[in-house]
Protein backbone atom coordinates (compact mmCIF):
# COMPACT_ATOMS: atom_id res chain seq x y z
CA UNK A 1 0.00 0.00 0.00
CA UNK A 2 1.10 3.49 -1.00
CA UNK A 3 0.83 6.00 1.31
CA UNK A 4 0.93 8.82 -1.11
CA UNK A 5 -2.30 9.24 -2.62
CA UNK A 6 -2.89 9.84 1.70
CA UNK A 7 -0.58 12.33 1.39
CA UNK A 8 -1.71 14.53 -1.64
CA UNK A 9 -5.13 13.96 -0.64
CA UNK A 10 -4.61 16.32 3.07
CA UNK A 11 -1.82 18.92 1.48
CA UNK A 12 -1.25 20.86 -1.38
CA UNK A 13 1.89 18.95 -2.24
CA UNK A 14 2.12 16.74 -6.14
CA UNK A 15 3.58 13.21 -7.06
CA UNK A 16 5.33 12.78 -10.55
CA UNK A 17 3.89 9.11 -10.76
CA UNK A 18 2.89 6.49 -13.80
CA UNK A 19 -0.31 7.10 -15.11
CA UNK A 20 -1.63 4.12 -14.91
CA UNK A 21 -1.02 4.20 -10.33
CA UNK A 22 -2.46 7.80 -11.13
CA UNK A 23 -5.69 6.52 -12.53
CA UNK A 24 -5.90 4.21 -9.66
CA UNK A 25 -5.62 6.95 -6.86
CA UNK A 26 -7.95 8.39 -8.64
CA UNK A 27 -10.92 5.91 -8.37
CA UNK A 28 -10.16 5.90 -4.52
CA UNK A 29 -9.09 9.29 -3.20
CA UNK A 30 -10.18 12.96 -3.96
CA UNK A 31 -7.22 13.88 -6.44
CA UNK A 32 -6.60 15.44 -9.53
CA UNK A 33 -4.30 14.46 -12.37
CA UNK A 34 -2.46 16.83 -14.51
CA UNK A 35 -0.63 17.08 -17.36
CA UNK A 36 3.13 17.38 -16.13
CA UNK A 37 4.63 20.80 -18.19
CA UNK A 38 7.37 19.25 -19.87
CA UNK A 39 7.94 15.54 -21.44
CA UNK A 40 8.86 12.89 -19.51
CA UNK A 41 10.53 10.19 -20.67
CA UNK A 42 9.14 7.04 -20.53
CA UNK A 43 11.44 4.69 -17.75
CA UNK A 44 11.36 0.75 -17.15
CA UNK A 45 10.39 -0.78 -14.17
CA UNK A 46 12.03 -3.91 -12.70
CA UNK A 47 11.39 -5.88 -9.95
CA UNK A 48 13.92 -8.18 -8.31
CA UNK A 49 13.84 -10.70 -5.32
CA UNK A 50 16.45 -12.97 -3.02
CA UNK A 51 16.34 -16.13 -5.48
CA UNK A 52 14.98 -18.06 -2.22
CA UNK A 53 11.61 -16.61 -3.66
CA UNK A 54 12.02 -17.49 -7.38
CA UNK A 55 9.61 -20.74 -6.97
CA UNK A 56 8.01 -19.47 -4.05
CA UNK A 57 4.12 -19.59 -5.50
CA UNK A 58 2.77 -16.77 -3.09
CA UNK A 59 6.04 -14.42 -4.96
CA UNK A 60 5.19 -15.64 -8.24
CA UNK A 61 1.84 -14.84 -8.05
CA UNK A 62 2.34 -11.26 -6.50
CA UNK A 63 5.21 -10.49 -9.25
CA UNK A 64 2.71 -11.20 -12.20
CA UNK A 65 0.35 -9.06 -10.10
CA UNK A 66 2.26 -6.05 -10.58
CA UNK A 67 3.45 -7.14 -14.11
CA UNK A 68 -0.01 -7.20 -15.09
CA UNK A 69 -1.23 -4.16 -13.61
CA UNK A 70 1.61 -1.92 -14.63
CA UNK A 71 1.45 -3.43 -18.54
CA UNK A 72 -2.20 -3.25 -18.65
CA UNK A 73 -3.51 -1.18 -21.12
Amino acid sequence: MSVIPMVLEKTDYLATIPKQLAEHFLTRYELKMYRPPVDLKPFTVYQYWHRRQHHDPACAWLRKQIKEKLYAS
